[in-house]
């Protein structure tokens, strides 16, 4: 799967007091998950950013085995939940978290990770490779169709040509991360 600029991307929902789970679509991988615009002292919005911990499902499961019935507060840990069901194309493209403590009250819930691009189903629809980058869709749906073809060498010389170009999109997207780093941190 090939990292584009537009991969990293935030879902944000607005939790209600009992939650403890979050679910949502197309997200590759998780990277954080945190609360923000916090209340501060008086009740006001403070802005505030409080990060979670990410533990594993089973640590969740054994600190807290009666999920729905633990004390609520603000949520501290999470971890990936299961939430595929097993031949179920509708689950194929969601992933969820699981957090404690349930929520006591309102919160503005953020995951900010990778996310799949938009989905191309109508003529119309537009996403970051028909806008950037169309010349690598009509290399890719060539490439497919020599595949299809069990053309291997037209296969081949096309892949190739994918692959340089994609290239280009890969440094791109390091040097962005890389931007105005100029230490190791140990």
């Amino acid at each position: 799967m090939i990292d584009t600029p537009q991969s990293k991307a935030k879902y944000e929902k607005t939790l209600v007091a009992g939650a403890t789970a979050l679910t949502f679509e197309n997200c590759r991988v998780i990277k954080e998950v945190y609360l923000k615009n916090l209340l501060g002292a008086g009740g006001a919005l403070d802005g505030g950013i409080h990060y979670l911990t990410k533990v594993g499902l089973t640590d969740i499961h054994e600190a807290f085995p009666e999920l729905s019935n633990e004390t609520q507060g603000t949520p501290t840990y999470y971890a990936i939940n299961i939430v595929r069901i097993m031949a179920t194309e509708a689950t194929e493209r969601i992933k969820g978290i699981i957090f404690m403590s349930p929520a006591d009250s309102a919160y503005d819930m953020v995951v900010e990770g990778r996310f799949f691009t938009k989905k191309l189903m109508l003529d119309a629809d537009i996403n970051y490779w028909t806008e950037n980058h169309d010349d690598l869709l009509v290399m890719a749906a060539l490439y497919k169709l020599e595949v299809f073809y069990r053309n291997r060498e037209g296969a081949r010389d096309w892949l190739q040509g994918i692959m340089e170009a994609i290239r280009g999109i890969d440094y791109d997207v390091i040097a962005e991360e890389i931007a105005g780093i100029d230490q190791i941190r140990g």
